[in-house]
């Protein structure tokens, strides 16, 4: 496996209004948690690691950069790796962040899962190779998820009420609502479901995965 160098990032922002918190991450996991209070606190670990023919993993982990700033209440964080350093065993970012429960997020993952759990806001999730896992989550405008390789989970409020469009164009889709005036063809290439979800909806919902499963549930 090799020697492994890290860095670790700790920076907290308190926040007035909903927040709003942009990621972009090329490579690593990403884990968002909902909690009380106005903060949003993160936490970025930056890893390299070493090989016989490759530059050190300090060297490597000098080239990441990881930056986080803040605009009134909007945050934005990016974990950039140069794209030379993606050819071998690929140096990541990972992050965890504590958020507001009333909270958007725009978040686009390159490689990496991601998590989130126990917000209400609008959410732009989007992960071109990995899982995204949303739990406990309440979508109060347009929201969408999108993976080109991995699953899609999604545990929302049993009442909710939105208008669904789920496809995956080799996969399957799980849904675990009633969806009236449904196009239902939940299986196989080409899976497709579309519909109203609950009474009287304003919140779209989008779920999208080129190859993988979508799963949607309630609690």
């Amino acid at each position: 496996m090799g020697r492994e160098a890290r860095r670790k990032i700790e920076r907290a922002f308190q926040v007035d209004a909903t927040a709003v918190v942009e990621i972009y991450n090329d490579v690593g996991s990403v884990s968002i948690e909902g909690s009380e209070g106005q903060k949003v606190w993160v936490q970025a670990i930056a890893r390299a690691w070493g090989s016989i023919l490759g530059p050190s993993p300090q060297r490597q982990l000098d080239e990441i950069k990881v930056e986080m700033t803040q605009k009134n209440s909007h945050i934005y964080i990016t974990g950039r790796v140069p794209q030379h350093l993606l050819q071998r065993r690929s140096p990541c970012v990972d992050m965890i962040l504590r958020v507001p429960r009333q909270c958007d997020l725009v978040l686009d993952d390159n490689v990496g899962s991601v998590e989130i759990n126990n917000l209400r806001g609008a959410f732009q999730i989007q992960v071109k190779a990995g899982n995204i896992k949303a739990l406990h989550i309440s979508p109060d405008r347009d929201s969408s998820f999108t993976v080109d390789v991995g699953n899609i989970a999604i545990a929302m409020p049993r009442d909710s009420s939105f208008q669904l469009r789920a496809s995956a164009q080799v996969g399957s889709i799980n849904c675990a609502f009633e969806v009236r005036g449904a196009r239902d063809h939940p299986f196989g290439p080409g899976a497709q479901v579309e519909g109203q979800v609950g009474g009287h909806p304003s919140v779209r919902l989008n779920l999208r995965a080129r190859v993988g499963a979508i799963t949607l549930k309630g609690y």
